[in-house]
Protein backbone atom coordinates (compact mmCIF):
# COMPACT_ATOMS: atom_id res chain seq x y z
CA UNK A 1 0.00 0.00 0.00
CA UNK A 2 1.40 3.37 -0.96
CA UNK A 3 2.19 5.55 2.07
CA UNK A 4 0.44 8.60 0.57
CA UNK A 5 -3.16 8.88 -0.55
CA UNK A 6 -4.79 11.37 -2.88
CA UNK A 7 -8.16 13.03 -3.34
CA UNK A 8 -10.25 12.39 -6.45
CA UNK A 9 -13.44 14.35 -7.04
CA UNK A 10 -16.22 12.35 -8.70
CA UNK A 11 -18.50 13.62 -11.47
CA UNK A 12 -21.06 14.42 -8.75
CA UNK A 13 -18.54 16.64 -6.95
CA UNK A 14 -17.95 14.21 -4.09
CA UNK A 15 -14.37 14.00 -2.84
CA UNK A 16 -13.07 10.44 -2.53
CA UNK A 17 -9.89 9.64 -0.64
CA UNK A 18 -7.88 6.99 -2.47
CA UNK A 19 -4.59 5.19 -2.07
CA UNK A 20 -2.75 3.03 -4.59
CA UNK A 21 -2.37 -0.64 -3.64
CA UNK A 22 -0.26 -3.34 -5.29
CA UNK A 23 -1.97 -6.72 -5.26
CA UNK A 24 -0.13 -9.99 -5.81
CA UNK A 25 -2.20 -12.94 -7.05
CA UNK A 26 -2.17 -16.11 -4.94
CA UNK A 27 -3.23 -18.28 -7.90
CA UNK A 28 -0.60 -19.79 -10.20
CA UNK A 29 0.42 -17.63 -13.20
CA UNK A 30 -1.58 -19.81 -15.60
CA UNK A 31 -4.79 -18.55 -13.95
CA UNK A 32 -4.07 -14.86 -14.50
CA UNK A 33 -1.42 -14.58 -17.23
CA UNK A 34 -4.04 -13.83 -19.93
CA UNK A 35 -4.99 -10.57 -18.19
CA UNK A 36 -2.11 -8.77 -19.91
CA UNK A 37 0.04 -5.79 -19.02
CA UNK A 38 -1.59 -2.90 -17.11
CA UNK A 39 -4.77 -4.87 -16.49
CA UNK A 40 -7.05 -2.76 -14.29
CA UNK A 41 -9.56 -3.84 -11.73
CA UNK A 42 -11.61 -2.58 -8.82
CA UNK A 43 -10.72 -3.93 -5.39
CA UNK A 44 -12.41 -3.13 -2.11
CA UNK A 45 -10.09 -3.38 0.90
CA UNK A 46 -11.66 -3.27 4.35
CA UNK A 47 -9.31 -1.75 6.90
CA UNK A 48 -11.91 -1.28 9.65
CA UNK A 49 -15.52 -2.27 10.20
CA UNK A 50 -18.22 -2.21 12.86
CA UNK A 51 -21.18 -4.59 12.49
CA UNK A 52 -23.78 -2.28 14.07
CA UNK A 53 -22.60 1.09 12.74
CA UNK A 54 -25.15 3.69 11.69
CA UNK A 55 -24.75 4.28 7.95
CA UNK A 56 -26.09 7.11 5.81
CA UNK A 57 -25.58 8.04 2.15
CA UNK A 58 -22.53 10.25 1.65
CA UNK A 59 -24.84 12.79 -0.01
CA UNK A 60 -26.63 13.25 3.34
CA UNK A 61 -23.46 14.53 5.03
CA UNK A 62 -22.45 18.17 5.29
CA UNK A 63 -19.71 20.10 7.04
CA UNK A 64 -20.46 21.93 10.30
CA UNK A 65 -17.27 23.64 11.34
CA UNK A 66 -14.49 21.08 11.14
CA UNK A 67 -16.82 18.09 11.74
CA UNK A 68 -19.21 16.07 9.57
CA UNK A 69 -22.92 16.30 10.38
CA UNK A 70 -26.27 14.97 9.17
CA UNK A 71 -29.79 16.23 9.81
CA UNK A 72 -31.96 14.18 12.18
CA UNK A 73 -35.66 13.44 11.72
CA UNK A 74 -37.60 14.84 14.66
CA UNK A 75 -41.39 14.44 14.32
CA UNK A 76 -41.19 14.59 10.53
CA UNK A 77 -38.99 17.70 10.46
CA UNK A 78 -35.28 17.91 9.73
CA UNK A 79 -33.34 19.06 12.79
CA UNK A 80 -29.79 20.38 12.63
CA UNK A 81 -27.33 18.78 15.07
CA UNK A 82 -26.15 20.86 18.02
Amino acid sequence: MDPVGFLKVSALGIGEQRVRVTIYFADPPEAWAALGHDYGGVVHVTTWSVPDALTVPVSALFRKGDQWAVFADENGRAKEPK
